[in-house]
């Protein structure tokens, strides 16, 4: 047999007064929810903020230049597959298994070759003007991979 104490009284009255509070808070439809408890009215508010959205919720994001994806969207670099060398401004980039490699630079929205000055001998491979390099702002880390001419 159950018995009623006035502590687990007042604990459902208390219960009850808060399920009913939390139930008529989240309730959809109106701005203002009422309710009452045994010894009199409470009243409770509750106010909705409405937040203005953004014009453009999903805006193209600007380019991630250092991926390969961004790099096969630029014109004839579709066969490079390896990065070697990337800042977000220039990259070194060149086709697995090859000595295919390629020096860019980035526009801002596509990469385009740095075009070399010449060709070392005996190999063949491009080759940069040291005083270039440095005059076009080519950082340190990528002119140690670049073969300069003599």
């Amino acid at each position: 047999m159950f018995t009623s104490s006035p502590t687990r009284r007042f604990a459902a009255v208390a219960a009850t007064v808060v399920l009913g509070v939390g139930v008529s808070g989240c309730s959809g439809g109106d701005d203002e929810a009422q309710a009452s408890d045994a010894s009199g009215t409470s009243t409770v508010t509750v106010t909705e903020t409405a937040s203005n959205p953004d014009p453009n919720p999903n805006p193209d994001p600007a380019p991630q230049p250092c991926t390969l994806g961004t790099l096969h969207e630029s014109t004839g670099l579709e066969m490079l597959d390896v990065m070697m060398y990337c800042d977000g401004a220039w990259m070194r980039a060149g086709q697995a298994a090859t000595d295919h490699v390629r020096n860019l630079s980035w526009t801002g929205e596509t990469w385009v070759e740095y075009v070399a000055d010449g060709r070392s001998k005996p190999t063949g491979y491009p080759c940069y003007s040291w005083d270039r390099l440095i005059t076009d702002g080519v950082p340190e880390a990528l002119r140690d991979q670049l073969t300069v001419c003599t």
